[in-house]
């Protein structure tokens, strides 16, 4: 509501441009602008009968009104003034009437119909050459253009309007349209811009010590907080604070108060962030009955364009009872809207923070679920991997027992008889030792079983290996990579524990070790997790 009222100010200034001074010379009410003066105003000059004065006459009332809020009573003011004025008529009045109507329509946010009228009075500014109707016309369908989120498109219309009330020396539209344009950059997020356009305007507004002043100090606050500098952003809010102080101004106050409260809770003040928390809230407590007022005006006013002007005259005449009671009607169905909203946001974002944390709790579960998934199958191939080791162990003593009874039988063979060549027998068992220590059958089948659980080992092995490794090699790196001790490895390769540690460092040696990486923990980690 702010930012239309100050485009009020502009359309003020457009009244500047001779209203005023034809509304004088014929004695219509000269600067009284309280509602029974101007009303004083528009009966002398309907008493004169000159159209334009006339028209003027119900221009004044009709902004009048529109700074309370009333804006059924202010287009009706409006479309008066219209009315008085020929079809053909090209007077300056009309551009005023026009951008004033599309003002009210741009406050109920009626925006195409605002843009509408604010066009119809740009093209007629530019035909009766009046650059300051044209540059409110233009600032207004900036205006319309912001609302609906059109930016560029807005600060085109809003850079026009500034370079017109630069030409023609207009302080007051040129601080208005630095503000306007300031608050476009802010809505897009570039704050440096922001702030320059912000501090173009203060220059204009800061000796003037009104509500625009406070307005354009509390956006250089919210400026310099957003940009991360709470230091300036407080020191600005602390002057908006006071002049509103100053001005008695309550809606200002709250919105001082307001940001103050952000800054310093930004800053980690809490205690002052808290007491201006306290403060705004008191002063909104205060404006909330004006708020209401408008918000009931807004309503009335878009209920009342599409009646016709009899009824507007007869809810007019309904005596304050009924219109007391029509006020509480609009007032508790806007309050049961507005619990049905709050109560509607609540669970609805109730329900999404549920939501989301079941949905973190059942990925904290799965990523559990999954670790211990991987954490078994880690087991599962560990055992696997054990007993196949021991399977191939157990085999092994199992055919060395079969050697040794064998070779005992026929011991006891020789024993038993005398006429034996001993030297011969004794050679064949000899022979017959050593093709069973050359069997390596049960070491076939345990490579087998070690290459299905392990299929990559070896091949990454003989690719990452410096020189070239022996069969022997390659079986003392599988063993290892069981993580077997140097006694468990000598027994099954029928070695003495030195020649493990021996072979051991020659396998060292091939590879790319570290001097500090221990062998087995290289061979444990070649192949993945064992």
């Amino acid at each position: 509501m702010l930012r239309c009222l100050l485009l009020l100010g502009v359309l003020l200034g457009v009244a500047q441009a001779g209203l005023w001074a034809q509304a004088e010379a014929v004695g219509a009410g000269g600067q009284d602008t309280t509602g029974q003066g101007l009303a004083a105003a528009l009966a002398k000059a309907e008493k004169l009968g000159r159209a334009p004065l006339v028209a003027a006459a119900h221009w004044r009332l009709g902004k009048h009104y529109q700074q309370l809020g009333v804006f059924t009573k202010a287009m009706d003011h409006y479309n008066r003034g219209l009315a008085v004025l020929s079809p053909a008529s090209r007077d300056m009045i009309l551009v005023v009437l026009k951008n004033s109507i599309g003002s009210i329509y741009l406050d109920v946010e009626h925006f195409g119909t605002a843009e509408q009228f604010v066009t119809e009075a740009l093209a007629l500014a530019d035909e009766l050459n009046f650059p300051r109707g044209k540059a409110a016309a233009l600032g207004l369908r900036g205006a319309c253009y912001e609302k609906r989120g059109n930016y560029l498109e807005a600060l085109a219309a809003q850079q026009k309007s500034l370079d017109l009330y630069e030409a023609l020396g207009d302080q007051a539209g040129v601080a208005i349209v630095n503000e306007n344009i300031g608050s476009i950059y802010e809505d897009l997020q570039n704050y440096p811009l922001a702030f320059d356009y912000f501090d173009k305007a203060y220059s204009y507004l800061k000796s003037k010590g009104n509500a625009s002043t406070i307005n354009i100090l509390n956006n250089i606050g919210d400026v310099y907080r957003k940009q991360g500098n709470y230091e300036q952003g407080a020191h600005f809010s602390l002057q908006a604070l006071q002049l509103a102080e100053k001005l008695d101004d309550e809606d200002e106050l709250q919105s001082a108060h307001k940001d103050l409260s952000k800054v310093y809770a930004l800053q980690g003040d809490t205690v002052r962030a808290y007491r201006h928390l306290v403060d705004a809230d008191y002063f909104s407590e205060q404006v909330e009955g004006q708020q209401d007022i408008y918000i009931l005006n807004k309503m009335q006013f878009l209920s009342t364009q599409h009646q016709q002007e009899a009824q507007i005259n007869l809810l007019k005449e309904r005596n304050q009872m009924n219109e007391a009671y029509q006020r509480l009607q609009v007032l508790v169905i806007l309050a049961l809207l507005a619990v049905f909203f709050i109560w509607y946001y609540d669970h609805r974002r109730k329900r999404k923070t549920l939501l989301e944390n079941q949905m973190l709790e059942k990925r904290a579960l799965e990523a559990e679920l999954e670790a211990k998934i991987a954490k078994e199958q880690q087991l599962e191939l560990e055992v696997s991997l054990r007993t196949a080791s021991l399977s191939s162990y157990s085999l092994h003593l199992a055919q060395k027992n079969k050697i040794l009874l064998d070779i005992a039988q026929q011991l006891g063979h020789l024993a038993e008889h005398k006429n034996i060549n001993y030297p011969k027998k004794i050679k064949a068992l000899a022979r017959e030792i050593d093709d069973n220590l050359g069997q390596e059958s049960e070491w076939e089948n345990f490579l087998h079983l070690f290459q299905d659980i392990h299929p990559d080992f070896i091949k990454q092995l003989l690719q990452i290996a410096t020189e070239t490794l022996s069969p022997a090699e390659l079986r003392l790196a599988v063993l290892l990579k069981l993580n077997l001790s140097s006694k468990e490895i000598a027994a099954i390769l029928r070695i003495t524990p030195d020649s493990v540690r021996v072979a051991r460092h020659r396998l060292r040696k091939k590879l790319p070790l570290a001097p500090k990486v221990e062998l087995v923990n290289f061979l444990l980690a070649l192949d993945g997790p064992a």
